[in-house]
This record gives structure tokens, C-alpha cells and sequence, in this order.
């Protein structure tokens, strides 16, 4: 969890965070399964399912963002948020979730997963997943940052100046 989570802040591309974000997340699930107990198990399960789905719909919004700029690095998607403000808000919610934030799919799971590990008795591993999750805030920031704080770059327009030439011609 901590060391895909790392990761996951030092990357250059928005689609290789979203992965290694990924890694963390199955960290999640292997310690509910680790915990050896029904709500382990179930928080596990439901992590599962929140976490494909939410990092279904974050990978949508990548490709959102590729289609408009070219690529999937954060110089190249930068000041995106002003201009494509739905898909925009679509992915800091997902991002949301993968902290765990409250009102989100993610919260419910990581609040079964601590409820598991107390029940285990197992107190200081409740504390690592609530600051575990405090480092997906670095990465989901760094985004909010990129897409909403900062000027487009010079290099996006390279992209967009070749962006959907047709070789078809109908006549």
C-alpha cells in the first residue's frame, strides 16, 4: 500500500499513477483478506467492486483527456479542468474515492477494512490504512493542481494541431 502509494506521487503520467494507485488498492484487498475475518472479507469484496468501478471511470476520463490533448502526461494535460469541466469533476470525484473520502464508493470499503483490522484487535494496522490513504490525497492533489491550477503548456498545441487527420476521403 505505502510503496505502489509512493510511487504513485512521483509519476509524470497520469495513466502510469492511476496504476500504481491500482497496486495500492490491491494492497488494500490482500490485507482484508490477511485479516482472516467475515468483515475483512467483505470489505475486501466490496473494495473490489468499488475500485473497478472507479478506476474504470478515472481511466475514461484519461482517455477523455488524451482524445483533447494528445497524451496522458501532466504538462500536457494541464488547465484541461477550465476546459473540459465535466469529465474534470467526474475525475476528482473518482479521485476522491480512492482516498476514501466520505460521500464516496471508496470510503464505505476503507471504513470496513479499519472496522476489520479493530475487531481483530489490530489498532496500529487501522492507523496504516488511514495514513496510507492520506498519501492518495498527495496524488489526487498533484491532479486537481495540474488540471486546475495551472496554464496549459506550449507543448499541448503540438498535439492538438495533428489531432484527428482522416486519411478517408469520400467523393
Amino acid at each position: 500500500m505505502f510503496a505502489a502509494s509512493f510511487t504513485a506521487i512521483f509519476q509524470r503520467d497520469l495513466k502510469r499513477m492511476l496504476a500504481y494507485s491500482s497496486i495500492a488498492q490491491i494492497g488494500y484487498m490482500l490485507l482484508g483478506i490477511a485479516l482472516l475475518s467475515e468483515t475483512g472479507l467483505m470489505a475486501t469484496i466490496i473494495h473490489l467492486f468499488n475500485h473497478g468501478i472507479t478506476k474504470a471511470a478515472l481511466f475514461m476520463g484519461v482517455g477523455a483527456y488524451v482524445l483533447r490533448s494528445g497524451s496522458s502526461f501532466y504538462v500536457q494535460i494541464q488547465g484541461l479542468g477550465k476546459t473540459m469541466p465535466w469529465t474534470s469533476a467526474a475525475v476528482i470525484i473518482g479521485g476522491l474515492s480512492l482516498i476514501g473520502v466520505p460521500g464516496t464508493a471508496g470510503f464505505l470499503s476503507k471504513w470496513l477494512l479499519v472496522q476489520a483490522a479493530l475487531e481483530q484487535g489490530y489498532w496500529p494496522i487501522s492507523i496504516l490504512i488511514v495514513a496510507s490513504s492520506l498519501l492518495a490525497v498527495i496524488y489526487v492533489w498533484r491532479l486537481v493542481e495540474t488540471l486546475y491550477l495551472s496554464t496549459p503548456s506550449s507543448e499541448k498545441r503540438l498535439f492538438k494541431r495533428h489531432h484527428f487527420q482522416c486519411c478517408c476521403h469520400f467523393g
